[in-house]
């Protein structure tokens, strides 16, 4: 019986030397582990990112393709609103509600037309902005007032 616990603590020596011996092999591998793991959640942060980022910039090209639509559609109804004008055969009568409807979707279509270039360039360089202005200030300029002109033809109009 006593040569068998001799033989066991000699067993167990030998395990514990051994592990010993392995002890800065283990350190070194976790050390490893944990740069391993640092790596990966760096590189899931940056995928999230280059996720984010590039759904934002589907989302913006599908906003620039309505807004150019939309600038599109509204030069072409001040078009027909013109040709509709020039078409008309009822004088003078007309003529207020033709500069004011003309003077409104041309007005549209032009920020349309702003606001479209300008996307244009948020979607071609999202790093920089293309507005000085801080967020919350008008994004429609001011017009100033319409004043009465003199006409040749005695009519008051714009």
């Amino acid at each position: 019986m006593q040569r068998k616990i001799e033989e066991m603590s000699s067993q167990i020596k030998d395990t514990a030397v051994t592990n010993l011996s392995m002890e800065p092999e283990v350190r070194h591998l976790q050390e490893e582990i944990v740069q391993l793991a640092n790596r990966q959640n760096d590189l899931k942060q940056k995928y999230a990112q280059m996720q984010s980022q590039l759904s934002g910039k589907v989302s913006l090209d599908g906003m620039l393709a309505v807004l150019q639509a939309a600038t599109s559609e509204s030069e072409e109804e001040s078009e027909s609103i013109a040709q509709a004008y020039m078409e008309a055969d009822e004088g003078n009568e007309q003529i207020d509600q033709f500069v004011e409807a003309y003077m409104n979707k041309r007005i549209e279509y032009h920020l349309r037309k702003v606001k479209s270039e300008k996307m244009v360039g948020l979607v071609t360089n999202p790093n920089r902005s293309t507005m000085n202005s801080p967020p919350g200030a008008a994004q429609q300029p001011q017009l100033p007032p319409r004043q009465a002109m003199p006409s040749a033809y005695g009519y008051g109009g714009y």
